[in-house]
């Protein structure tokens, strides 16, 4: 294995990557059809299944209908619903008379919500803008309808631009009630400063491991360090069986990543893969990726398990086509579901197949799935030109709507601590039908229940492999625990806090 010096530069090609590998989640045991602690069913993601909570029936072609005619979804967005989701947003509750209870950023009628990216920068400009389009559609919708039990929300966007971290979130403990459905690529300086200033969050993504394991936070869509959902490895190896002797492995050379590949490689030693090619590339791309696709062919390799970015992927299944080497398959990380693979690898799909593993319900299930049917009619709604169908987008809603439903939660006297214990309490969150279910009550999240996806030239292809009624396999063989040595948490004792001192 070639391994390359790693320069700061490198380490943005983490941003989609990592904030997507986060979407295997792990850790919940529940089925997907059962009950939202929320209330409700979770809805339909392929086949039968149990109905809506707003009634709703599947008519012709699995496109939600409604017994009295009309449009479900245009009705779920005026009246504030989500999926399964009941009034995330509108006006206070009858008799119930909004407080400014102290808290920072909070009065009788607004709140002081930060969400993080890092879109402004010279390296990878626009990185991860999807989580501000999100705060803007998702506070565009409640407000319009009257804010969150009538508190109108107040985005305050921090833009980290990669390596402002630090500077970022000292000022948004200046300002801030709450980050929401953020994210930063390079998040592990911003831990501590987050936890001096007692400043909670719900994230959109979280990278490294002192982030992923702090104190003071909720995780609805993130993946226990320590574990691995490997439902598409276990397809992968249970059909195409004759690949097993000549497993390859591909990633960026980056620590995030090779960490990540790493953890691949556990799981497929489990399933009986044997290695027969295992080397790194540079995250920030290659002038060529023929040399890649030639010492593939050379090592005779039948599956390849890649870690990276999309747009490198589809270069080397380009590069893999052009020699005429066939794959049986190419394993990729989740952040592979984005339309720059397809769209760029084009008709090289055909003989070089791509499958990952998602743990929500892919957007081709929409005419199925009431909870991403609205999720993009929000974006269309609110910010048409922003771009909709994107994996952090779906992060981000979700932590929106958990933010939305805790503090509600609280009545008149929203505070830090009452949002955080709520925030904690779903035992299978699923968004309202956005995802599949998780237990937040760690603060880490996870979910056994995963969907394979293959990529073809024409876009995205759910395989319902082994599913249940809500189109996902929950089997709890999925998750597996990894030999992982992990740092310690960084937690609130660490800077001489507690959650006594949060209010």
């Amino acid at each position: 294995m070639t391994v390359r010096q790693i320069s700061p530069w490198t380490r943005v090609a983490t941003a989609l990557v990592a904030s997507a590998l986060l979407v295997v989640a792990t850790g919940c045991t529940r089925p997907a059809d059962q009950q939202d602690t929320a209330g409700g069913q979770v809805v339909v993601a392929g086949g039968g299944g149990p109905a809506t909570s707003t009634g709703a029936s599947t008519g012709t072609g699995g496109t939600p209908t409604s017994a009295g005619g009309g449009d479900p979804i245009a009705a779920a967005i005026a009246a504030g619903d989500f999926g399964t989701l009941k009034h995330v947003c509108g006006p206070a509750p009858k008799g119930q008379v909004n407080k400014a209870t102290g808290s920072q950023g909070v009065t009788a009628d607004s709140m002081k919500i930060g969400t993080f990216s890092d879109p402004n920068n010279k390296a990878r400009p626009g990185i991860n803008q999807d989580l501000f389009d999100t705060a803007d559609v998702f506070s565009a919708w409640c407000n319009g309808l009257g804010g969150i039990a009538g508190r109108k929300i107040e985005v305050v966007k921090h833009d980290s631009g990669l390596f402002n971290v630090v500077s970022t979130m000292a000022d948004a403990c200046r300002t801030d009630f709450y980050l929401v459905g953020g994210g930063s690529v390079l998040d592990d300086s911003g831990v501590k400063p987050r936890l001096q200033c007692l400043l909670p969050q719900i994230s959109g993504f979280v990278v490294s491991n002192e982030a992923r394991m702090a104190d003071l936070q909720s995780q609805p869509q993130s993946v226990p360090a320590d574990s691995l959902v490997q439902e598409v490895f276990r397809y992968l190896a249970a059909t195409f069986p004759q690949a097993d002797g000549k497993i390859g492995y591909l990633t960026g050379n980056l620590s995030t990543l090779i960490t990540t590949i790493g953890q691949y490689k556990e799981a497929g030693a489990k399933l009986g893969w044997k290695t027969a090619y295992d080397e790194q590339y540079n995250s920030v791309g290659e002038s060529t990726w023929v040399p890649y696709a030639q010492a593939i062919k050379q090592a005779g390799v039948r599956g390849l398990a890649y870690v990276g970015e999309p747009e490198n992927l589809a270069l080397l299944v380009q590069a893999l086509a052009n020699i005429n080497y066939k794959l049986d398959w190419i394993l990729g990380s989740p952040n592979m579901y984005d339309a720059k693979l397809t769209k760029a690898a084009g008709a090289a799909l055909n003989l070089e197949p791509v499958y990952m593993g998602l743990g929500f319900p892919p957007f081709e299930y929409a005419s199925k799935v009431p909870a991403t049917a609205e999720f993009l009619a929000l974006f269309k709604k609110f910010k048409p030109q922003a771009k909709a169908q994107t994996l952090l987008g779906v992060n981000a809603m979700s932590a929106w709507l958990l933010f939305a439903q805790s503090a509600t939660a609280c009545g008149a006297d929203l505070t830090r601590l009452c949002v955080y214990k709520n925030s904690l309490k779903p035992t299978a969150w699923t968004a309202g039908g956005l995802w599949s279910p998780a237990d937040l009550t760690d603060g880490v999240g996870g979910s056994v229940c995963s969907i394979v996806v293959k990529a073809t030239p024409s876009g995205f292809t759910p395989i319902p492999w082994k599913a249940n009624a809500s189109g996902f396999n929950c089997d709890p063989q999925n998750v597996i625990k990894l030999r992982t040595k992990l740092p310690k948490p960084i937690t609130l004792a660490d800077v001489g806090k507690s959650l006594a001192d949060v209010k």
